[in-house]
Order: C-alpha cells, then structure tokens, then sequence
C-alpha cells in the first residue's frame, strides 16, 4: 500500500514543509528526541481513543496497531542538512504504526474532514533521521511478529475503549510498561545477531590491533547492528522517565490540542 500524506489540503502542505526543515544532533539526542516525541504521539492516540468512546461512537471489532497508511514526506537517499552531506537518510514514523478497529483505520470513524486531516497529518509525522533508526525501529514495532510497540500502542487503545476513566491513565500505564518490554526485547534480538567483534587486550590491557583491524573490516552490516542496538538502548534510557507523572505534565499541551480540536 503506498502511503499517502492528509487528505486535509492545509495539513498536507504543513507536512511537506516540515519535510524542509533541517536539523543536526548527535545519535544520542537524535534517540532521545525521537522516542520523546512518539510518547507524546501515544499519549495523543489514547486521547483520541477516549474522546471517541465518550461520544457514544460505536467501536466495533478488535483493536490492532498496523502498517503506517500515512506518510507526510519522504527523505532522499543523499541529503544537504545545514551544509553537510548525509548519506543513507530515511523518514522515521513517530508512531510504530496505524491503529485499527474492527480493521478500520481510526481516522475513518471520524465525520469532521478538518479534525479527520489533523490526525491522518499525525499518524503520518516523520522526521529525517539516518536509515538505522528506522532499522532500530522496525525491530522495536515488531508490527509482523507481536508484543512490540504495535501491540503496545493497540493494548494501550484497547484498555480505554474497555474503560470508562475520565483520564488515559490505564492506557498509558499499559503503553509505558509494554513499550519497554518491545525495545528490550528488539535490543535482544539484535544482539542475537551477532554485531562487530569485541575488542581484545593483551595482558596489560593494551587493545590488540588486530581486534581493531576486525572491526574495520567487519562489514556495514555489523556496524548497523551495532549502531541499532545503541539507538534501541538511547530509546530504553528515555522510556525509563516517561511515566504518569512525566504524562500530566509533559503532554499536557499536545492532549489539551486533540481535545480542543475534537470534533466526531
């Protein structure tokens, strides 16, 4: 399926233009900021979630975390950001994926085209980040095998829709603690894997050089488990301070948006 960007025309070109804005950081902040930004996207979904129940929409039907649908710009392979060069840049989702019900995405039981556009527009957001961040993230979604952020972020939906609390804190608890058992469990799977050579050292505890010569020459595709596996740990460090508390505060302007703009 290829994905496409809101069918809300002014959130679709505020998609496009996001799609020029260049930033640099280091991995680790890269890291940070991105599972930083897919907790307050979650926190918004579980919103959404509650709004819609408490409207007496009907919501039949099983509750899945899929395949992105919506995709706001794409990045190339070779990019100019502030100047430098970058080679091998992907658009990374903020959220591991579509949430369903009944098979529906859930955009579709909304009747309001301009709030419809907002959250396609939301479910769609990416941000240019090197192509082992969608590799780490791949991994943490396991969208194909289960018990990763899709079944996280779908477990977290269901558990509002089954509820009749006023807040989204059964979900979000549901959400923080699953989404941390998916990146550990992605962070396993890689080291799996295999990855690059350890390091050796002689009795003095002088590295080897010829360890060093093996990790050279250990192939790209060692470096990018390697490097998935740091990002995935960067992500495990940021999850550890996104609990309850962190959500009252820190999302509460993104959550206050979804319910001022909320129209079924």
């Amino acid at each position: 399926m290829k994905r496409t960007g809101s069918s809300d025309p002014e959130f679709r070109r505020l998609g496009q233009f996001q799609g020029l804005i260049e930033r640099t950081s280091n991995p680790r902040a890269q890291a940070f900021n991105h599972n930083l930004s897919r907790n307050v996207r979650a926190a918004m979904v579980l919103t959404l979630v509650r709004l819609l129940r408490d409207s007496g929409k009907k919501l039949p039907g099983a509750v899945t975390c899929t395949r992105a649908q919506k995709q706001n710009f794409s990045s190339s392979e070779t990019m100019t950001i502030l100047g430098i060069d970058r080679e091998g840049m992907e658009a990374a989702h903020f959220l591991p994926g579509t949430v369903t019900i009944g098979g529906r995405p859930i955009w579709s039981f909304i009747s309001d085209g301009r709030f419809r556009g907002q959250i396609e527009f939301m479910f769609g957001e990416v941000e240019h980040l090197p192509a082992v961040f969608n590799q780490a993230d791949t991994a943490a979604e396991a969208s194909k095998t289960g018990g990763g952020l899709c079944a996280a972020l779908a477990g977290a939906c269901a558990q509002i829709l089954q509820g009749g609390a006023k807040d989204i804190k059964a979900g979000w608890d549901y959400w923080t603690e699953n989404a941390m058992v998916g990146l550990r469990t992605a962070i396993a799977g890689k080291a799996e894997k295999g990855g690059l050579p350890p390091l050796q050292t002689d009795a003095d505890g002088n590295i080897l050089p010829e360890s060093i010569s093996a990790r050279s020459n250990a192939g790209q595709a060692a470096w990018n488990l390697e490097d998935a596996r740091w990002i995935l740990g960067y992500y495990i460090e940021d999850q550890k301070l996104r609990g309850w508390d962190w959500a009252q505060t820190g999302c509460r302007y993104a959550i206050n948006d979804i319910q001022s703009a909320f129209q079924a």
